[in-house]
């Protein structure tokens, strides 16, 4: 059975949630990443975005940084302006699945994760996967 994206789902005899990742559908860009994403990877970083939110028959992008071992600040203003580029064209951009790893970490060290710590929540609900 398809779940719809983000769905959340009792998984656990204790009444935890886990949240599905966005499931890509018709109409879906996704723009996988891996490795490292940085300032040295920038450029490139900028125009595969750019390319997805130019895409005419797109209707969303999702980013999947699941294989992502190294980030930095750079790659999440990247990632923070192509979201509110989707925004402006009516394409939105999540991502395939909440932030971990070293796309969390890079968060935390940024400031982007509840004062108590990333388990109470990100600041912004985009890297949820919302």
């Amino acid at each position: 059975m398809l779940e719809s994206p983000n769905q959340t789902t009792p998984e656990s005899s204790d009444g935890a949630t886990i949240s599905r990742p966005a499931l890509p559908a018709a109409g879906d860009i996704v723009v996988p990443f891996e490795g490292a994403c940085g300032i040295a990877e920038a450029g490139a970083i900028r125009a595969r975005l750019l390319a997805a939110l130019s895409t005419p028959d797109a209707k969303r992008v999702v980013v999947d940084c699941r294989a992502v071992t190294e980030a930095d600040l750079t790659f999440l203003q990247i990632l923070l302006a192509a979201r509110a580029g989707g925004q402006d064209a009516g394409r939105p951009v999540v991502l395939a699945a909440p932030a971990s790893g070293a796309l969390a970490s890079a968060l935390i060290s940024g400031g982007f994760a509840h004062p108590d710590g990333p388990e109470q929540g990100w600041l912004n609900p985009f890297w949820s996967g919302h």
